[in-house]
């Protein structure tokens, strides 16, 4: 289900308008409105705090319905593998790297502080 679909019911069921939602949450109502319009994605976590506490539904819920949280094990949809860029490393692993246009001579000192960085 579309979160902003979802908003809008809860905000039905709750009897509360957009206007009434904004003072509740402390979020614009013009931004309410555009989430309850899909013309918005997900709102951050922040933001779906606010919203469980103004529209009493548990916050886990709002992060379900909002695409953050996996349904089935509750648990962060980001990756729970190595989170270093391993680009990186690789361009790490060279002598030379070019970044914006221009060439950069790496050595061993520079990897390694570059590398300690990323752990």
């Amino acid at each position: 289900m579309e979160f902003g679909y979802y908003l809008k019911e809860l905000m039905d069921q709750k009897g509360i308008g957009v206007n009434e939602l904004a003072n509740l949450s402390g979020i614009s109502g013009a931004h309410i409105s555009r989430i309850a319009s899909g013309k918005r994605s997900a709102p951050s976590p922040q933001t779906l705090k606010k919203l469980s506490i103004a529209l009493g539904v548990d916050y886990s819920e709002l992060m379900n319905m909002a695409g953050h949280v996996d349904a089935i094990n509750q648990s962060s949809k980001a990756p729970t593998e190595d989170k270093r860029p391993k680009e990186l490393l690789k361009v790490l692993e060279q002598s030379e790297v070019m970044f914006d246009g221009e060439t950069y001579k790496l050595n061993d000192e520079d990897k390694k502080k570059s590398k300690l960085h990323l752990n």
